[in-house]
């Protein structure tokens, strides 16, 4: 068993199984789960932008590799690119 957050919130932690996929809820959770948002929209909103928080930050952290990756060309691969490349 994990203990693991309901929502981006953070605020009411539940019980999960990683072997079977249940998620545990203790007494009252549920009624503390539901009133973190006042409707599904906004729990909605709320998700949306935490993906999109962790995406824009895998995809920065990706694109630095890649200008590093760029910086340590070979001269020649380097020239090959500038020659032959768009």
């Amino acid at each position: 068993m994990v203990k693991n957050f309901a929502s981006p919130k953070k605020e009411v932690q539940i019980d999960e199984c990683y072997k079977c996929g249940g998620k545990f809820l203790d007494n009252g959770e549920l009624q503390k789960i539901r009133a973190e948002y006042k409707n599904q929209e906004e729990r909605t909103d709320d998700v949306m932008k935490t993906i999109y928080n962790t995406v824009g930050t895998e995809l920065k952290a990706l694109d630095n590799d890649l200008k590093k990756a760029k910086a340590n060309k070979p001269i020649l691969r380097k020239v090959f690119d500038k020659l032959f490349c768009y």
